[in-house]
């Protein structure tokens, strides 16, 4: 039982933490804009759709699971640029 209590004290603040930045706003997702013509916006979202498809690679080219669907990385959306 002393092993559950261990690894219930380490976990209960880190819990804490998550649930007090998630209250606090400070993991507001990033937005990444790309300005396009009026004409051209439908061919960047048509883009942008088919690289979410795209398996991720890192650099020296070793697979990386999407495990968890990038909730962390930048949104990217194509505005209209006025």
């Amino acid at each position: 039982m002393s092993r559950f209590a261990a690894i219930l004290m380490l976990c209960l603040p880190l819990a804490g933490w998550a649930i007090a930045d998630d209250e606090t706003g400070m993991f507001e997702p990033n937005i990444i804009e790309i300005r396009v013509a009026a004409d051209e916006l439908a061919e960047c979202r048509q883009t942008l759709s088919q690289l979410e498809e795209r398996a991720v690679y890192t650099d020296d080219g070793t697979w990386v699971p999407d495990l968890f669907g990038m909730a962390d990385d930048a949104e990217t959306v194509c505005v209209i640029d006025a």
